[in-house]
């Protein structure tokens, strides 16, 4: 694999920061829609395309180069705008990453923050867009399956109300799902930061999957129902 090595150490890591993603998100948020107008010779008519609303995946305390590869590659597969990392998960770039990614590292950006919890808040409360916390905990606030289609990007983010009723088509801009650690699950501060807790509806004697499935099965879901 010295040709690879070689190939990979001619490049240049792409520096996606905090400052960038705060810009990204700034300019993604207020130009959701676009309005095309058309001009005839008695009238105008005005066309609006279907809303893209906003799709990321945050990583908490990620360890393991081949489970984040994986994940890369089913973010890429279900239309992930950016994936947050938090700076105590493994390196997106290392070799194992990049080769189980299938190269789509290079296509999503990818952005390591110092502070996941306040990450996720700002999200929320500054750019609209609802984050889910994945969980097995049985008293989640939401599963998956039961999820209406429609209701995933929520208004008021209010994390008491879990009737899914103040949902898209109003001020939601998108929606984030949050992954833990392989063994521990997801930290308790960066719990705490989400709106909901979320699980997948799993059968009896079978409590958790492996990340990186659990990961393509949440954003595949997440994504239908919009």
């Amino acid at each position: 694999f010295h040709i690879a090595r070689g190939a990979m150490a001619c490049g240049i890591v792409p520096n996606y920061n905090e400052e960038w993603l705060t810009n990204y998100l700034s300019q993604r948020c207020c130009c959701r829609t676009t309005t095309t107008t058309t001009t005839q010779p008695n009238s105008t008519k005005t066309q609006h395309t279907k809303k893209k609303f906003l799709r990321i995946l945050a990583l908490d305390q990620i360890n393991d180069t081949a489970n984040l590869g994986s994940m890369i590659r089913c973010s890429a597969a279900f239309g992930i705008d950016v994936i947050v990392i938090s700076d105590d998960s493994c390196d997106a770039w290392y070799r194992r990453s990049v080769r189980v990614s299938m190269g789509h590292v290079f296509s999503i950006p990818i952005v390591r923050v110092s502070d996941l919890a306040d990450t996720l808040k700002r999200l929320s409360n500054d750019f609209g867009i609802t984050t889910y916390a994945s969980v097995i905990d049985v008293d989640a606030d939401l599963i998956l399956e039961d999820l209406p289609k429609g209701h995933v990007v929520v208004v008021n983010n209010n994390k008491d109300d879990k009737s899914g009723d103040d949902a898209s088509g109003g001020g939601g801009n998108g929606w984030c799902c949050v992954m833990g650690n392989e063994g521990n699950g997801i930290s308790k501060k960066v719990n705490q930061a989400c709106n909901y807790r979320i699980r997948i509806d799993m059968s009896d004697g079978v409590d958790s999957l492996s990340v990186p499935i659990a990961t393509g099965i949440l954003l595949h879901g997440l994504r239908e129902r919009e």
